[in-house]
């Protein structure tokens, strides 16, 4: 179901070949956790207008990011792969990736 403003947000893992675990919230709601597999698993979550944080576990680490921040991310279809060293944005305007920074 998509959201009010149709922003779809999908993350997959491209960190290693186990699963990896991914607990997101936004403001007065926090979304239940979920493991996924390796390329050919993913999560899905809908967005309004408030940014979405999630909190990553993979290899004994822990990793958080701003995974839809209404003012960075202009997409309707925000795709994501989660990569070892950082989130990664799969722009398909400007075809290429975006990666940015974990939060800690």
């Amino acid at each position: 179901m998509k959201a009010a403003n149709g922003v779809e947000i999908y993350v997959y893992n491209y960190v290693n070949e186990g699963k990896i675990t991914v607990t997101c919230a936004t403001t007065g709601r926090k979304f239940p956790a979920y493991d996924i597999v390796y390329k050919s698993g993913k999560y899905h979550v809908s967005a309004d207008t408030l940014p979405i944080s999630c909190d990553f576990q993979f290899q004994g680490k822990s990793h958080s990011f701003g995974i839809f921040d209404p003012e960075r991310d202009k997409c309707s279809n925000c795709v994501w792969w989660i990569r070892e060293v950082s989130p990664c944005f799969q722009d398909s305007l400007a075809g290429g990736e975006l990666c940015y920074p974990w939060n800690n």
